[in-house]
């Protein structure tokens, strides 16, 4: 079985990439979101609640890019970046999204957990149904305890983090959710856990495996389709996708309307287009869809 290990750095919030862009850039990149807030969407309390999690200037074209990540109570909101693009001080593009009213939404005003960090560990580990057989120790805590760094106890490959953030249901972010985000490499598999747990009552609140699992020996086992079979640890499968997304290569029309059976026969032929990044049609997303003619 062959194993592939996704890096999904849009998932894990800005701590890692803040010391990528030091105080100048994030002042200049604060003072083009300040200026161009109402092209943004943003309100003025948007402004005390986010983060420039990354800014760089592209000398060649111009054009600044800010990373922003939404925060509440200085805690960021899992997965909520907004991706922003400036030239000579105006916006250019935008992309992403943020949970508006996010006050409103959350399950603790205070942003203060009633669950510590350790114990979130703990309970992170059990729900993965793992065994620490060495004492759980802290090592290192950054942003006002918010992220703690921890021994391996024994059952993780790497020192096992533990993150404060602000996590969204999946009905549109109508409840945001306190919680622990814990990072575990186990020791006796090749996966690489993140699993939050709620930081008032220890509950999961679900996990993500990195490392995906692809059996190229048994095609038959390779059912997967983008947004269907990718169903996450906590039930919930991801919507918006379905359909067989395979080439039918039983049936090819061609531009004037007639057909034949060979996939071989090129002239006017209507082949589908695998834009990146996705590896084959199987992981193609059925709206985004692309047919082009060959002539």
């Amino acid at each position: 079985m062959r194993k592939i290990l996704l890096l999904l750095v849009t998932v894990l919030c800005a701590f890692g990439i803040n010391a990528q862009t030091n105080d100048a850039e994030k002042n200049a990149a604060l003072q083009l979101v300040s200026a161009n807030r109402s092209a943004i969407g943003l309100s003025a309390d948007d402004l005390n609640n986010l983060v420039v999690s990354s800014s760089y200037l592209d000398k060649t074209t111009g054009i600044r890019y800010v990373y922003l990540q939404q925060t509440y109570k200085d805690i960021p909101v899992y997965n909520m970046l907004q991706v922003l693009t400036f030239r000579n001080n105006q916006l250019l593009s935008k992309a992403g999204g943020r949970i508006a009213s996010i006050e409103q939404k959350v399950n603790v005003l205070s942003g203060s957990p009633a669950v510590s960090a350790e114990s979130a560990v703990r309970a992170a580990i059990a729900d993965r149904k793992l065994s620490a057989p060495q004492l759980l120790l802290n090592l290192n805590s950054k942003d006002k305890g918010r992220l703690i760094e921890f021994t391996n106890a024994g059952v993780s490959q790497e020192n096992i983090t533990a993150q404060l953030m602000w996590y969204p249901d999946q009905n549109g972010g109508k409840q945001v959710t306190l919680a622990w985000q814990v990072y575990i490499i186990p020791k006796t598999t090749p996966d690489y856990w993140l699993v939050r747990i709620d930081a008032s009552n220890s509950g999961s609140l679900g996990a993500d495996n990195l490392t995906v699992y692809c059996s190229w020996d048994d095609p038959a086992k390779n059912n997967y389709v983008f947004g269907v079979n990718n169903v996450p640890d906590n039930g919930q499968p991801q919507k918006g996708f379905g359909g067989n997304l395979l080439f039918d290569f039983k049936k090819i029309t061609n531009l004037s309307g007639n057909s034949t059976a060979s996939p071989l026969l090129a002239d006017n032929g209507i082949y589908r287009v695998i834009p990146l990044p996705f590896e084959a049609p199987s992981f193609m997303p059925g709206p985004s869809t692309t047919w082009h003619a060959i002539r």
